[in-house]
C-alpha cells in the first residue's frame, strides 16, 4: 500500500511539473552583476543587440530595472515543434469600445485576465499603455497564465557587449 501511496504521488508531482511549464526557451543570457536591458539593447555589435520589444515578449516577467544577477533572459524560443507550438500559445481580447476608464484599469484587466499588470505590460509591449487604453485595442495573453519560460534544455549564449561599449559601460555605469 505505501509503494502505490508513493507511486501516485510521484505519479502527481510529475504532471504538476510538466504542466507548470510555459513556453520553451532554446537560448538564453544569464545576467551578469550590473546588467541592465538597457545594455543589451544598445549593444554596438547588432549580433548581440536584443530590442526591448523582444525582451518582454519573449520575458514578461523580467523587471528590467532591478535584473538578478544569475537570472536568464530567454533569446530564442522553439516555435517549431509540435510541442513548442503547443507551449507557445496566446489568447487576444478586446477593449470594449464603450469601457468606462475610471473602473477599468490595467489592475482589473490582469485580475479578468489572470495575469500580472507587469506580464501584459511587457508581453504587449509597446501598444498597451496602463495610463490610458485605447478603445478596440488587442491584448495578448496567456490563458493558462504561464509566462515563465522553460529553460530546461536551452542553451547559454556568452553575451558579449563589444570592447568598445564594455569600456563605456565600465566608465559611466
Amino acid at each position: 500500500m505505501k509503494v502505490f501511496f508513493f507511486a501516485v504521488i510521484i505519479g502527481l508531482l510529475a504532471l504538476i511539473k510538466v504542466n507548470a511549464l510555459g513556453y520553451i526557451c532554446k537560448r538564453h543570457i544569464v545576467i551578469k552583476h550590473g546588467d541592465r536591458c538597457r545594455f543589451y539593447n544598445g549593444a554596438p555589435n547588432p549580433d548581440y543587440r536584443i530590442k526591448f520589444s523582444e525582451i518582454y515578449h519573449l520575458n514578461p516577467n523580467i523587471d528590467c530595472d532591478d535584473l538578478k544577477s544569475g537570472s536568464k533572459i530567454c533569446l530564442d524560443i522553439d516555435s517549431e515543434s509540435k510541442k513548442g507550438k503547443e507551449r507557445f500559445n496566446y489568447s487576444e481580447y478586446r477593449i470594449p469600445k464603450d469601457y468606462n476608464p475610471e473602473t477599468y484599469t490595467c489592475k482589473t484587466l490582469a485580475k479578468k485576465l489572470k495575469s500580472s499588470v507587469l506580464e501584459l505590460e511587457q508581453t504587449n509591449f509597446p501598444s498597451l499603455n496602463c495610463r490610458g487604453f485605447k478603445r478596440n485595442l488587442k491584448i495578448r495573453y496567456r490563458a493558462d497564465g504561464k509566462y515563465y519560460p522553460d529553460f530546461t534544455n536551452s542553451t547559454a549564449v556568452n553575451y558579449n557587449y563589444g570592447k568598445e561599449y564594455t569600456k563605456f559601460l565600465k566608465s559611466n555605469y
